[in-house]
């Protein structure tokens, strides 16, 4: 926001000079396409060029802000998205109320299942800053950590990451990781079957297992520390035919009320795409509601332009300038305001796009620039309509005022 919010006011300051430029490269166009109309309108856009242009730039900032967040909303749900189907480590995630040695290969044999793979999991007493707290750790094996991620890692193989621990190593989330607070080489206590020990924290990983907040480490490792000795979770990859809604029911039929929770990586991107665009739709309707607020701004512009140019439109009638005339040139001159708006607010949401793709990051998620051509199609049709439906009112007034009463008006 520091740096956004005075890029806003450097925006409201130069956008006088920017309208004007703009009502430049319209004349033209107005004049090859309405004649009369169109001329008379881009000459009076130019008139009382400061209460125009900040009634146009009130529109122009709502649109730039609402391309941002409609963006911003789009671009975390992609973001997330990624990263869960990248470290959940499968189709579906089962927690079983207790499981049997057959359980694993049962499991491989239902149809439309391609894999199967149990791994251990306990909630161990962390001893952090002289409280203690619950750490979800996972152990996982060299062997099969490729096939089933468990978290997301770049410039080295999971398996490789996993075959580098050493005794009383391991890998930490980011989310656990930022609120330990501490270095990579550095060692957190847990609670073990041989009491307090200190294990070494050797690399930091993303994951959304257990929301992000977990620690990893090697299989044998984990069963010597705290004796686990039968495995409750499984990880299903299913083929390609398959639905997840038919990989559910089958392991349901086959395993029925043992089963404590069945989870998948869709089910994740639709709480985080519930989450984000629950919250982003507060801020879009506020941003939807002043630029709503603006086309008033326009209509009341448009009015008093009307006002003080009352004589001047009688004597337009006089020489034979008809009422649907008049229409058009006020129509003109509240589409102008609005197209000026929306180009340039369009224009500025993109730059604001890309300026909080270089400096946002949350909890290393990082935000890719990225422009939905769609959205800003849609965005600048709902500006052009509002400046349209503003501007209604405004052309029908000057349509109806009385020729004799325009000659009279001092």
């Amino acid at each position: 926001m520091l740096l956004i919010l005075p890029l806003l006011i450097g925006v409201a300051l130069v956008f006088p000079y920017l309208f004007k430029m703009f009502v430049w490269l319209l004349r033209p166009v107005y004049r090859l396409l309405f004649g009369f109309s169109g001329e008379v309108a881009t000459r009076n856009l130019n008139r009382n060029l400061s209460r125009t242009a900040m009634t146009s730039v009130i529109l122009c900032l709502g649109i730039a802000m609402i391309v941002l967040m409609s963006s911003l909303n789009s671009a975390f749900i992609q973001t997330y998205e990624k990263i869960i189907y990248s470290s959940y480590g499968g189709n579906l995630d089962i927690e079983f109320h207790h499981i049997e040695k057959t359980d694993l290969e049962q499991l491989k044999k239902i149809e439309g299942v391609a894999d199967a793979q149990t791994y251990p999991l306990q909630s161990v007493i962390w001893n952090l800053h002289g409280q203690k707290r619950k750490l979800p750790v996972y152990g996982v094996g060299e062997e099969w950590i490729d096939r089933f991620p468990l978290f997301a890692v770049s410039g080295k193989s999971h398996s490789e990451l996993v075959s580098n621990l050493e005794k009383d190593e391991l890998i930490m989330d980011q989310i656990a990781y930022d609120v330990w607070g501490g270095k990579i080489g550095e060692s957190i206590s847990l609670e073990t079957l041989q009491g307090t020990r200190n294990f070494k924290v050797v690399a930091v990983v993303n994951s959304m297992k257990n929301s992000g907040y977990g620690a990893f480490m090697r299989e044998d490792d984990f069963r010597d520390s705290f004796g686990l000795k039968y495995e409750r979770n499984a990880l299903v990859l299913k083929d390609e035919n398959t639905t997840p809604l038919e990989l559910r029911e089958r392991v349901f039929n086959q395993f029925g009320g043992r089963i404590m929770e069945m989870f998948g990586p869709e089910d994740w991107v639709s709480v985080i795409s519930v989450t984000y665009t629950g919250a982003f739709s507060i801020i879009n309707f506020l941003v939807i509601l002043s630029i709503m607020i603006s086309g008033i701004g326009i209509t009341n512009t448009l009015l008093i332009n009307i006002m003080e140019r009352v004589r001047e439109l009688g004597m337009m009638r006089a020489v034979g300038v008809t009422r649907r005339q008049l229409i058009r040139m006020v129509l003109l001159e509240g589409f102008g305001i609005g197209l000026a708006a929306t180009v340039t607010g369009c224009i500025f949401g993109i730059l604001l796009i890309y300026i909080t793709s270089t400096f946002l990051e949350v909890h290393s998620l990082t935000y890719q620039f990225g422009v939905s051509w769609t959205i800003i199609l849609f965005i600048g049709l709902f500006g052009i309509l509002i400046s349209l439906i503003s501007s209604f009112m405004p052309a029908f007034r000057a349509a109806k005022t009385r020729l004799s009463e325009v000659l009279r008006y001092e």
